[in-house]
């Protein structure tokens, strides 16, 4: 089910042979360890100048800041691709314009369309609702640092899925086999949310489950901007369309709807937020079967 032998591991497989596994998984924490200290100095310098703004914008600028470690990962895989291991950024998922356009926006529709289906599972157990009182500013007020966050999302979620998608699955897959690929993806991906608030078993189980769906995805088509705008996506609309805690992430921004969770942690997921719930865990094992059938039933066609 969790094969990983698509174009893209057969595209690296004809250039240079790929660099050792612990290399790569040390690689990745390197670039991760720095890339998170330019997001804390950054941070710190220019949200200083914003002291006396709202917390909404001062939110706004934090997360903004904290846009250019991600971009500085992305540079640094981009230059080991290059320069390192020799070979053209479309091994990692990159394709023409219009085709990752369609790949984004099917990706971002299908991310939005998940967390709302978790929602209403959510709703169904009585455990969410419309805030009374509600801490950020919503609606057509907040439209402005919504569209921002929106494309910093594309830029935070598209960082995540170039490194642990694009790059460590494919590589490691072409030189130790896919089920390798999947688990050392999935362990980087993991450890990133290490250290977020709420972090527990059930956490771990949706992370895995979140990995695979992308890796089965990005696998599939060998289009990287199917999960660039599912995870984006997924972040934003939990959110900035219904207001919540974004993987133990408080910081409050701008919504269109705020809504609130209460009940059992393992159902709301606690602090880490609704990905972190039984519902969560639940949805994404639907759509991992959903992708399995509808993959299984487009290659028995193409035969």
């Amino acid at each position: 089910m969790f094969e990983c032998d698509g174009k893209l591991v057969d595209e690296i497989k004809k250039g240079k042979r790929p660099l050792n596994l612990f290399t790569y998984f040390i690689l990745g924490w390197i670039i991760y360890i720095v890339g998170a200290l330019i997001d804390l100095y950054s941070q710190d310098v220019i949200v200083s100048f914003f002291k006396t703004g709202s917390n909404d914008t001062r939110n706004l600028v934090s997360f903004v800041t904290m846009l250019f470690g991600f971009i500085y990962t992305a540079l640094m895989v981009i230059i080991i691709v290059k320069y390192i291991e020799h070979r053209k950024l479309s091994s990692l998922g990159f394709q023409s314009i219009g085709k990752s356009v369609k790949a984004g926006l099917f990706g971002a529709i299908a991310g939005i369309f998940s967390v709302i289906l978790i929602m209403i599972n959510l709703y169904l157990m009585g455990c969410v609702g419309l805030s009374n009182s509600p801490t950020q500013t919503l609606g057509i007020n907040a439209f402005i640092p919504i569209i921002l966050v929106f494309f910093g999302f594309i830029v935070q979620g598209g960082t995540e899925e170039l490194v642990s998608r694009g790059w460590l699955l494919n590589v490691v897959s072409a030189r130790y086999g896919g089920v390798m690929g999947i688990i050392i993806s999935t362990l980087y991906f993991a450890s990133t949310h290490l250290f977020n608030a709420g972090f527990n078993f059930i956490v771990v189980i949706n992370i895995v489950l979140f990995s695979l769906l992308l890796c089965m995805i990005v696998n599939w088509t060998g289009n990287l901007w199917y999960a660039i705008g599912f995870h984006g996506a997924w972040n934003f609309a939990i959110g900035n369309i219904f207001g919540l805690d974004v993987s133990g992430n408080k910081d409050r921004v701008g919504s269109l709807f705020e809504f609130t969770v209460s009940g059992p942690s393992f159902l709301t997921g606690g602090k880490f937020g609704i990905e972190g719930g039984i519902p969560t865990t639940f949805i994404l094992g639907l759509l991992l079967i959903i992708i399995f059938f509808v993959k299984k039933y487009k290659e028995l066609h193409e035969t």
